[in-house]
């Protein structure tokens, strides 16, 4: 059986999360895609989702930052017009994770960081054919 491997499709995507998960580089990351200045020594906590049985659901890398902004990032192949309604469920499932049931149903405000939504494409190719819209 001489059956050529099949490439691995994900990847980029594998070393995105790789290279971003490690606390220095996820600040690194906030710093350039805000233009922020946050050193070795800010507050960082992740919030990645990962593939769960009963949703099947993840999202690339997602993190907290000094305890204001929560990161949610995603790198793709490809335009998908779905990425808003991901991105909807990715923040309500890390939510869901960061709060308190009782506190959400109590009187007092919840706080919560601000999120910051990301997508990178990694095919040059799909940006340059189609209409992208930033909002």
């Amino acid at each position: 059986m001489n059956q050529a491997a099949e490439p691995k499709r994900n990847h980029q995507d594998t070393v995105f999360r790789m290279l971003f998960s490690e606390k220095e580089n996820a600040i690194e990351l906030f710093n350039a895609l805000e233009d922020t200045n946050y050193g070795p020594d800010t507050e960082v906590e992740f919030t990645t989702l990962e593939d769960a049985v009963y949703t099947n659901l993840k999202n690339d890398l997602g993190f907290i930052i000094d305890k204001q902004f929560i990161i949610l990032t995603e790198h793709q192949a490809a335009i998908n017009h779905n990425m808003p309604l991901r991105q909807l469920e990715y923040i309500a499932r890390t939510y869901e994770k960061l709060v308190d049931a009782v506190a959400l149903y109590g009187s007092k405000r919840v706080k919560i960081p601000t999120p910051e939504f990301f997508c990178r494409l990694y095919r040059q190719s799909e940006v340059e054919n189609n209409d992208i819209k930033i909002i």
